[in-house]
């Protein structure tokens, strides 16, 4: 009887700790997805990078309670001239360390250029190696309105080129990771 009771009241407070729970996560979504984009848009944005930074990140894969190295990651940052316009140019290259190469080998490079002065996109180059998937992305941003020149090539086959709308406030993956660390929450 004990027993029952016992388990019924671990019942209560994990439905409890459960709706407290979904009740923050919630607020949180509705905070970033519906509140955050206004102030950001309306932000002036101060870089938080400097010229010739780098960082150096290690990625690990969880087994169970072990925790192993399986890759690197290297962030580069530059301030260059990017068709004879001061430009951000920014790179970040992964890969999986040789020991984990013979089950699946990574070789990602991604690379940027954006404006010194709005920080907005100029070019985006994305080269995947991933297993036996060998890809090439390439955007070419407008300066102001106009459209996205794409080109993706897969194993050697060009699968798109074509051009898509520019939204004003758009990023590729690597520039909007530099220009959102620059927002000040």
């Amino acid at each position: 009887m004990k027993k029952r009771k016992k388990q019924k009241k671990r019942k209560e407070k994990t439905r409890d700790r459960n709706k407290y729970l979904f009740n923050s996560e919630c607020f949180i979504f509705l905070f970033l997805f519906l509140l955050c984009p206004f102030y950001s848009i309306s932000q002036e944005v101060e870089r938080s990078f400097n010229n010739g930074e780098i960082a150096y990140y290690s990625a690990f894969y969880r087994l169970n309670f072990v925790w192993l190295k399986v890759g690197e990651v290297t962030f580069f940052c530059d301030s260059v001239k990017y068709r004879n316009h001061p430009a951000w140019y920014f790179k970040a290259v992964g890969n999986t360390i040789k020991f984990y190469d013979m089950f699946y080998a990574v070789r990602d490079t991604f690379e940027s250029y954006i404006t010194c002065k709005d920080l907005n996109p100029l070019y985006f180059k994305r080269i995947v190696n991933q297993g036996k998937i060998h890809s090439f992305h390439q955007y070419e941003f407008p300066s102001g309105i106009g459209k996205i020149k794409t080109l993706i090539n897969r194993n050697g086959v060009t699968l798109i080129k074509d051009s898509i709308n520019y939204i004003p406030g758009s990023y590729d993956l690597l520039s909007s990771a530099y220009v959102f660390s620059s927002y000040h929450f």
